[in-house]
């Protein structure tokens, strides 16, 4: 059997080229290119990781997507004991495949005569060199792949096959099909048409065929997340109830890093230590020669005071009442307080250069010649933080897929089918997963400029507006009125029922992706090798690198010491600059001109994009100003 392979990166594995579905090949001993049908992988345990904490987000996911109108097939129980989360057994060896295809679809035309051939099967095309020409007498032109599929919202894919003619003599011997004329054969016996439609054989739909590379024959639902580094925090946060007011306390400043780091130790046994100090300071006590009734009371006074129950349950109490936002449920509080935690995470990196490192850095390098080059982008751009980090630990899942459309509210009438991935191991369900401990730059947006912004452009009324010159009102503000669970991976914010969710998200993804747009010139890496994780209730994003290229080389640490400033003035100036103007400006102020990036780096689809919201946009039609966070 011929065996060929292509290399390819763990990212763009995962995004393209999973099981079921089919993607673009090429053969550099043969200098051949092919369409492919995924198989399946060779696989072996994502290790160190915290698998319950992925599949309760997987978990999470599926819900959602029932809610929304769709339906689900094969995911059974997502419980640890029947799911694997699987990732490739050989990426770090070039000789070995992880990924194993097979040539699909298998109907070619003559590029010379058009004449249509078939083979049974990608090892039987693969056999003989010369089934890369017409054996038709006298042609000998080179057979040239047909690239199209069939894919119904059912989940089901198949490739494309000729029909026969409706003469029972001709069958598909005399068939041929002229590329980029119409999606149809020709009986050359007859004169014939066959159209190319098939029907699904799972739900019956009326299928026409559709461009392997079209990009809807297969989507994959996927998520990252940031592994916690202490493994105590991420179990405390997931399974102990009342856990996240525990964290929002420690995100407000009501309990210190400290006694939040005692609690989350503590968490599995605080119900016997008040029992355990009582015991311990009564004996000592009595030792000292305190009576009995004395030692009962001052050791019933401390125990109350310094148990870890005692304070959890008081910091329980002193958050509830703080808490007033409607979404705020016991899932969206548990998911609240894992984004904090994830961007704590990234704060508390031991491997990090600070705004006044990158200065020194950068004037050692005479790429700036003022302290006030850097500093002044915070007042210019609206930030209270940007600092580089690195070590950082995201994993990122595949758990499943769609075909043809991604959102179940865009088909109504009609049910949108997402499908588990194809088991590796009989009876075990897999979830798909890559791990890298990575660099990044963290931005934080100004919690009072953007309240100030919002007010500006009448989004929010400045009596209800929180206090400007207390940090820990701002902070309160944006947990309040941030719903984690109203941004979907596929659709954009219901900007009527979550206005300050959608201002706010869409306002942090423009500057996301303004940045990463321009980013190929400042930090010398492929913009589709940098990916973005937004944290919409703190408000910050982090720009990370998503290969082990750029980890190495230190790519956007390097940026960050030397042209951190252009970088950004590039990216204000781009905003300025589409190809697509006056159209794109006037209709969505995002589109590939300007703010799309590749979905690889994006993991919201290209949704809840606005470049009005930082350059402003005047709309004379309806007198309606919009002011730009980035406006002078």
């Amino acid at each position: 059997m011929t065996i060929m392979s292509m290399p390819r990166s763990a990212y763009q594995a995962l995004y393209r080229y999973l099981p079921d579905s089919w993607g673009d090949f090429y053969d550099r001993d043969s200098r051949s290119s092919y369409n492919m049908q995924v198989n399946y992988w060779i696989s072996v345990n994502l290790e160190n990781i915290n698998k319950k904490r992925i599949l309760s987000e997987v978990s999470n996911e599926v819900k959602q997507f029932i809610v929304r109108g769709g339906k689900t097939q094969g995911f059974g129980n997502i419980d640890v004991s029947e799911y694997s989360i699987l990732t490739p057994k050989f990426f770090n060896d070039p000789d070995k495949p992880d990924i194993v295809s097979k040539i699909s679809p298998l109907t070619f035309v003559c590029n010379k005569c058009y004449k249509v051939t078939t083979f049974y099967s990608s090892s039987d095309f693969l056999s003989d060199p010369k089934n890369k020409y017409c054996k038709d007498k006298g042609c000998g032109g080179e057979l040239k792949q047909i690239g199209l599929v069939y894919a119904c919202t059912c989940g089901w894919a198949g490739p494309i096959y000729p029909n026969r003619c409706s003469q029972k003599n001709h069958g598909i011997k005399y068939l041929k099909y002229r590329p980029g004329k119409e999606f149809r054969f020709i009986c050359s016996k007859d004169g014939s048409k066959i159209e190319m439609i098939r029907y699904c054989p799972e739900c019956k739909n009326r299928l026409t065929p559709r461009n392997i590379n079209s990009g809807n024959i297969f989507i994959p639902f996927n998520f990252t997340v940031i592994e916690l580094l202490n493994n105590e925090e991420e179990s405390f946060l997931i399974e102990k109830d009342d856990s996240a007011y525990i964290a929002i306390a420690n995100w407000l400043n009501k309990i210190d890093d400290k006694e939040y780091e005692r609690i989350v130790k503590n968490s599995s046994r605080v119900d016997d230590d008040y029992s355990i100090i009582y015991k311990n300071l009564f004996n000592e006590l009595i030792k000292n020669g305190l009576s009995e009734e004395q030692a009962k009371d001052i050791a019933k006074n401390a125990a109350q005071k310094s148990s870890p129950n005692a304070i959890y349950n008081d910091a329980v109490n002193m958050i509830k009442p703080l808490l007033t936002g409607d979404h705020l449920d016991d899932y969206n509080r548990k998911k609240l307080a894992i984004s904090l935690a994830e961007y704590k995470t990234i704060l508390n990196s031991n491997v990090k250069i600070t705004i006044d490192e990158g200065i020194e850095s950068a004037l050692d390098q005479n790429t700036i010649f003022s302290p006030d080059e850097y500093l002044s982008l915070f007042d210019r751009f609206g930030f209270k933080r940007i600092e580089a980090r690195g070590n950082i630990p995201m994993v990122n899942c595949v758990y499943g897929y769609t075909r043809m459309e991604s959102d179940p509210e865009n088909l109504p009438g009609e049910k949108l089918t997402l499908r588990a991935l194809k088991e590796e191991s009989a009876g075990v369900k897999n979830i798909y997963g890559i791990k890298l401990n990575t660099e990044g730059i963290l931005f934080e947006l100004d919690r009072k400029e953007i309240i100030n912004w919002l007010i500006k452009n009448k989004m929010l009324d400045e009596d209800i507006a929180p206090d400007m010159k207390d940090d820990n009102e701002l902070k309160l503000w944006f947990l309040n009125n941030i719903n984690l669970s109203a941004i979907n991976t596929f659709s954009n914010i219901d900007s009527h029922k979550h206005k300050y969710t959608s201002c706010i998200y869409k306002l942090l993804h423009s500057i996301s992706h303004a940045l990463i747009k321009v980013s190929e010139e400042f930090t010398g890496l492929d913009k589709n090798s940098l990916g973005e994780y937004l944290f919409p209730a703190v408000p910050a994003f982090f720009i990370y690198c998503q290969n082990n290229q750029g980890r190495v080389l230190g790519s956007l640490f390097s940026a960050y010491t030397s042209v951190l400033d252009k970088w950004l003035n590039e990216a204000y100036e781009s905003m300025y600059k589409c190809i697509f103007d006056p159209v794109c400006i006037h209709r969505d102020g995002a589109c590939l001109g300007c703010l799309y990036i590749n979905e690889v780096s994006c993991k919201h689809f290209n949704k809840d994009l606005n470049r009005r919201y930082l350059i402003g946009y005047n709309d004379p039609a309806i007198k309606n100003n919009l002011y730009g966070f980035w406006e002078d």
